[in-house]
């Protein structure tokens, strides 16, 4: 092995070294369970979100396909404009080739885990490649310093904070979008356009539009900042001046990156978008996004630790910040990241700070709560300004025997990297968001799960089974996730449940199943109290087991029933159909909305005529349904008057339906659920799942990946400056 062989193994062996002592750090917790025979799992949304989304990609990939709809959570939702369930990340696809159709809770933690993995390898290689604060000699950063940056990337403010959600894997695709940006400008060309597009696209497909607007947003700034110098004319201070390709030569690979990205992200963004308008995102206002705003008082944290709050960065941040600065070829580096830095804290603030004015002048920053997830770009800029520090250092130290050099860089880089963990790790929760013993949410086996396992009736599991049920085990559940995306019409319909917990009935609910929230460690409930809600007329305990109840609340109306076209119902608003219904349920009823109802005055009666339409209604079963899978429902009648078919799932624009054939317009009936007027002597009603953005996505996305894979196969071409 020559010496520049064996160099490079020390040099790969000690970085992986820090990126497992970082881990390790991390996530002690697991680590000790795993080193104890008592494993551990994450609390609150790996459980309630990630895994159940993860069970049920899985389960269809080894199926044969993926749905658009998910029937059983939320009383249907369109799951395929939800990109918290990341069905798109290759990372998802291999955990469930590896795990299987039913992959347990710990896949779901070993995916947080390489997420920071993910960070680590990205930092490592951005800072390595970068040539931010490099003047033409000067060699690349060292495998030392980049390691260094990268422990501190990872060990960052936002992914300290947020670890255990898509967010963390979101902006864990950050260095490598830098790294990707730097190879472009650097060595245009179709195989460096291509991985600047996939790396935009791992962004997105993990699941969070929060992650992917901080990284767009950061990616944009730094692209910005490499430009400039070359819409200037000017020598590029922010990197060696050669090669500097000029803009002419930039722009083509530019506008053919964005386009393969646009087509590569358009899958989650477009149907996000268009899901987050109908959802009760939509009702944020200013004081709602920055209700959890920092405050000014807070800022002391960047120095000093405080309890609930996660700037610190580290000393070991700001000595590196203050050898970059001593340094002429970094200092420019070490301001432009302090630039960054400072706008990151100050839009933290909320409406303390800038964040007020950008909010009705820049688009985007309307649309995304919690300001102080600004903090995200406190991480890649401390990453890069520490390990440029860590370079003049070292480099200070062996002016006089350079050939100490990579012995004196990776000396300090272990030191420095061992007292920035022990001190950011001293302050995090020594649980690390992890609980030890059984995990409390029930499988299969379980005696409730078995119980309603099967049932044509919907249930709404309030934790007794718990960690989204309906999606883990394929029963249809009106409970879900408590969602930033969750439509608004199902969000209505919610928040009446605590004072008409019967109105449950109306939409198919049979059982209610009861349990303390086992997860979170607090209440959050929609029902009363299991002894409030037993003393309802008609209701009553089925099975007690410990803390956990079934809940009988009586029969409910059938899932698909035929209501005459002379009993339908016009109210003049949503909430006044919830009213009617409140009071009504559970009936066989079809109550339609009509924003000129009450002027035209064709509101059908009052409470007492509406039940009367309502009693009028025949009361023999006149449909049946079937379901051939999840984007398809049938709905068979027999003998059916004129009037309106009720579906009791959840109603959304993508749905259409044939009459006997010919096509329909499905309606919203009841506030909530899919309705179709019907001529008389119907026979057969089929409702499909086709929305449209999904099928232009989908075409987009497959035809990204085949130029991005193709691209990848054109031979690189050296260019002239």
């Amino acid at each position: 092995m020559t010496d520049s062989s064996r160099a490079r193994v020390v040099d790969l062996g000690l970085s992986a070294l820090i990126w497992t002592g970082t881990l390790a750090l991390l996530f002690w917790p697991l680590l000790e369970g795993a080193l104890t025979g008592q494993p551990r799992f994450f609390d609150w949304d790996v459980p309630e979100q990630y895994w159940p989304d993860l069970v049920r990609l899985c389960d269809q990939l080894h199926g044969g396909g993926v749905s658009l709809w998910n029937p059983h959570d939320r009383g249907g939702y369109p799951q395929y404009a939800d990109p918290q369930a990341a069905p798109y990340l290759p990372l998802n696809w291999a955990i469930c080739a590896a795990a299987g159709p039913s992959p347990s809770l710990h896949w779901a933690t070993f995916r947080v885990i390489l997420g920071f993995l993910v960070t680590l390898v990205g930092g490592h290689l951005w800072l390595r490649r970068t040539d931010l604060g490099r003047d033409r000699d000067t060699p690349p950063l060292s495998h030392a310093a980049s390691a260094l940056g990268a422990a501190v990337l990872a060990t960052a403010p936002f992914l300290r904070h947020n670890w255990e959600l898509n967010l963390t894997l979101g902006v864990a695709w950050l260095p490598w979008i830098l790294w990707a940006t730097d190879r472009l400008l650097a060595a245009p060309s179709a195989r460096t356009s291509s991985a600047l597009a996939l790396a935009t696209g791992m962004c997105a497909w993990s699941g969070s539009p929060p992650a992917l607007w901080l990284t767009a947003t950061f990616a944009t700034g730094y692209l910005a900042l490499r430009l400039a110098p070359r819409l200037a004319s000017s020598g590029d201070r922010l990197g060696p001046s050669a090669p500097a390709w000029p803009l002419r030569t930039l722009a083509p690979w530019l506008l053919l990156t964005g386009a393969l990205a646009a087509s590569l992200i358009a899958v989650v963004v477009v149907p996000g978008q268009a899901l987050s308008a109908r959802s009760v995102q939509a009702d944020h206002t200013f004081a709602s996004l920055t209700a959890e705003s920092l405050e000014l008082s807070q800022l002391t944290a960047l120095v000093r630790p405080q309890p609930g709050n996660h700037l610190f960065l580290g000393p070991v941040v700001w000595l590196a910040t203050g050898a970059a600065l001593s340094a002429r070829r970094t200092r420019d580096v070490a301001l432009a990241c302090l630039g960054v830095a400072l706008l990151a804290v100050l839009l933290t603030l909320g409406s303390h700070g800038p964040l007020a004015v950008v909010f009705d002048v820049v688009p985007g920053f309307d649309r995304f709560r919690l300001p102080h997830r600004y903090e995200a770009w406190l991480g890649p800029t401390a990453a890069l300004v520490t390990a440029l520090g860590l370079d003049v250092l070292a480099g200070e130290l062996t002016a006089t025997r350079p050939r100490r050099l990579s012995a004196v860089t990776w000396s300090l880089a272990l030191v420095l990297t061992a007292a920035h963990l022990s001190l950011v790790t001293a302050r995090l929760d020594p649980e690390r968001h992890t609980r030890g013993g059984e995990i409390p949410c029930r499988g299969a086996d379980d005696a409730i799960a078995q119980r309603v396992a099967g049932s044509p009736d919907r249930v709404f599991d309030e934790f007794a089974i718990g960690c989204r049920s309906g999606t883990r085990l394929g029963h249809r559940d009106l409970r879900g996730y408590q969602d930033p995306l969750m439509l608004h019409a199902y969000e209505r319909v919610l928040s009446r449940l605590a004072e008409r917990p019967l109105l449950l009935r109306q939409f198919g609910v049979r059982y209610a199943l009861t349990s303390p929230h086992f997860l979170h460690g607090w209440d959050h409930h929609y029902l009363p109290a299991p002894e409030v809600l037993v003393s309802f007329p008609g209701v009553h305990t089925i099975v007690h087991d410990g803390s956990r109840r079934v809940i009988d609340l009586g029969e409910p109306a059938p899932r698909a029933y035929v209501v005459p076209a002379s009993s339908t119902i016009t109210a003049a608003s949503r909430e006044e159909a919830l009213d009617w219904l409140s009071v009504l349920a559970p009936a066989r009823v079809a109550i339609l909305e009509s924003e000129a109802a009450a002027s035209t005055g064709t509101l059908t009666g009052t409470l007492t005529e509406a039940a009367r339409l309502a009693r009028d209604v025949h009361d023999e079963p006149t449909a049946s349904v079937e379901d051939p899978d999840d984007d398809t429902v049938i709905v068979s009648l027999s003998h059916a008057p004129e009037g309106v078919l009720v579906l009791n799932d959840t109603f959304d624009v993508g749905w259409s339906a044939d009459i006997d054939g010919q096509p329909a317009e499905v309606v919203r009936v009841n506030a909530l659920v899919r309705g179709v007027r019907i001529p008389a002597e119907a026979s057969c009603v089929t409702f499909r799942f086709t929305p449209s953005d999904a099928r232009i996505t989908l075409v987009l996305w497959a035809l990204g990946w085949l130029a991005a894979l193709s691209l990848f196969l054109v031979p690189t071409r050296r260019h002239s400056a």
